[in-house]
């Protein structure tokens, strides 16, 4: 057996200490990364023991500058915004309403009483209708209950930035209609009733109204409130 010497029992002892102080050496960097790493990613506040299911709110630490800096790389930590990425937004197309749904708002919303009453528009109106052959008192109410809407009684009104007149607001320009038969009561009816009967009338008396003002939602509103002053005339 051989024996080792004193030489080579101090050789020995320097290879042991040098392994000793590589491996505390290493430790020691490991403990300092993992500190340094643990203080700059923040720690989520609340409970976070096993098997807690509640959501943290993201940890908020002051960056350069004295800029906030949100940390929402944590796996239990739900940032706003990362909230709103996972709430996919569902378009539901509305309804389009129809007149018919429109004339109950409207009749709901609308005051309550008779309209104004002239004897002698009414009975113009009248005369107008029979002329034309229409004898039922649809045709009447419709035409003066559409005047009251159109001006309140005004034949001189001038509305849509001067481009309709009278009794009716008849757009002359585009109707091809002088202004004086705009204002005058007898002619602008005549006008209207012939108007109507072009989009529908008897047979359609909402549509044609409708057509009256136009088209779409502001044009249904105008025929239910007409309807409605035609069912508070007597």
């Amino acid at each position: 057996m051989t024996k080792f010497t004193i030489k080579d029992d101090d050789y020995y002892k320097r290879i042991v200490t040098r392994y000793v102080v590589i491996f505390y050496m290493i430790t020691g960097i490991t403990i300092v990364s993992f500190a340094f790493l643990t203080s700059h990613r923040g720690v989520p506040t609340g409970n976070t023991t096993t098997g807690d299911t509640k959501q943290h709110s993201p940890v908020v630490q002051y960056g350069k500058d004295g800029v906030n800096e949100t940390i929402c790389t944590l796996k239990d930590v739900v940032c706003p915004f990362e909230k709103e990425k996972s709430q996919k937004t569902i378009y539901v197309p509305q309804k389009a309403k129809t007149t018919s749904t429109v004339a109950k708002q409207v009749k709901n919303k609308a005051p309550q009483g008779v309209i104004p009453i002239h004897n002698d528009k009414i009975s113009i109106s009248k005369k107008v209708c029979i002329d034309k052959g229409f004898t039922t008192d649809t045709c009447w109410k419709m035409l003066y209950s559409m005047h009251m809407k159109e001006t309140t009684g005004n034949c001189k009104a001038i509305g849509d930035q001067g481009r309709s007149y009278g009794c009716f607001q008849i757009q002359y320009r585009l109707h091809n209609v002088t202004k004086q038969c705009a204002y005058d009561y007898t002619c602008s009816a005549q006008w209207t009733l012939n108007h109507l009967v072009q989009n529908g009338y008897p047979q359609s008396v909402t549509y044609a109204i409708k057509r009256h003002n136009g088209d779409g939602i502001k044009a249904d509103r105008y025929a239910a409130d007409v309807t409605y002053r035609m069912s508070s005339l007597k």
